[in-house]
């Protein structure tokens, strides 16, 4: 374990009086700054924080990383690799949003009676290509239940799709009609271009599958280009019979205009009412069976440089033939602050 302490040690003063070296060292060692160390690896930055009084010195800074030995033994042994931690208190690698999950840990008392305790973050890209932890590395940490998102589909409507779009209709899911129709998990935040994930087997969308993770994240696989057959449908069922046929707002149909005749890009997600485990999102459990899932399912106008992914529609599966369709329930009204602009 080794570290860097960006502030400078106190020389010894060679009489009674502070040394130039003691005074810049008071200087520079005040304020006091919090327990926040990180170091950058290949996947993105690692940040380490140790719930502490706030540290004045290098010295404090070192006493503090020393009590943390067994965890940062523990992770050196998981990552096979030397961390060379650095005291800082501004990120110098800002993590791309939505790319990193926060894992508290905890250390067993020490002779004095306290425990060591804090967070560490973890780039998901890093997770992904790691094995599970060891019991050693395990009995430190508390993975916490993480909000997460089933991609079921991405399909790029046409704008006229979008404005047939309307309770009592279906939309039709290009990819369940295609062999081994396959989804992606992934935390919220991670919906991006390109957005990485756990591959996800849906021969049963209700009771979905983890996948294998092979060589760190898995991108949403690329679906055939659409036909020129629609994909949405009218649908008799209890909201048609009844009439409530929601109108477009004016916000939703400039959202469709500033996109053009090709419409935006969007997804459709399984609802996952509960946080996910950690291990399933660092695809740590090929195989298990996501619990706590669907029937429940959205359309979602896809997040953009400038502007957050944006819910459209809300509805449930419905069984289509050999495929899968969603089945329009509400419409959700979008505000004109949450468009994006053009």
């Amino acid at each position: 374990m080794n570290a860097v302490l960006d502030i400078p040690r106190a020389e010894a003063a060679a009489d009674d009086g502070p040394s130039p070296s003691a005074a810049a060292f008071t200087r520079t060692a005040s304020p006091p700054r919090g327990g926040v160390f990180e170091l950058a690896v290949a996947a993105g930055p690692l940040r380490l924080r140790i719930d502490t009084p706030a540290l004045r010195h290098a010295l404090d800074a070192a006493i503090a990383l020393q009590r943390c030995e067994p965890l940062l033994l523990a992770l050196e042994a998981w990552l096979r690799q030397p961390l060379d931690w650095c005291w800082t208190e501004i990120p110098r690698a800002p993590a791309p949003r939505g790319s990193q999950v926060r894992v508290p840990w905890r250390l067993d008392p020490g002779l004095d009676g306290s425990a060591p305790q804090g967070s560490i973050e973890l780039p998901w890209a890093l997770l992904r290509a790691l094995p599970t932890p060891d019991v050693a590395l395990a009995a430190l940490l508390q993975p916490p239940l993480v909000p997460a998102q089933l991609l079921l589909s991405r399909p790029r409507l046409q704008a006229e799709e979008l404005r047939q779009i309307e309770p009592g209709g279906a939309l039709l899911l290009p990819e369940s009609f295609q062999p081994a129709w396959q989804g992606l998990l992934r935390a919220d935040g991670e919906d991006g271009d390109g957005a990485p994930g756990v591959p996800v087997r849906l021969e049963s969308p209700l009771a979905p599958r983890l996948g294998a993770v092979s060589g760190g994240s898995t991108s949403y696989p690329v679906r055939p280009e659409p036909s020129d057959k629609p994909r949405t449908r009218p649908v008799e069922g209890p909201a048609a019979q009844s009439g409530d046929r929601a109108s477009t707002s004016s916000a939703r149909t400039e959202l469709l205009r500033s996109h053009g005749d090709h419409g935006p890009s969007c997804e459709v997600r399984l609802d996952l009412p509960r946080g996910q485990p950690l291990a399933a999102l660092a695809g740590w459990q090929a195989g298990a069976v996501l619990e706590d899932t669907g029937p429940g399912a959205s359309l979602w106008l896809r997040a953009q440089e400038r502007a957050p992914a944006l819910c459209l529609a809300r509805g449930r599966l419905l069984p289509w033939g050999c495929g899968w369709a969603l089945f329009i329930e509400t419409l959700e009204e979008a505000d004109d602050a949450t468009l994006p602009v053009a």
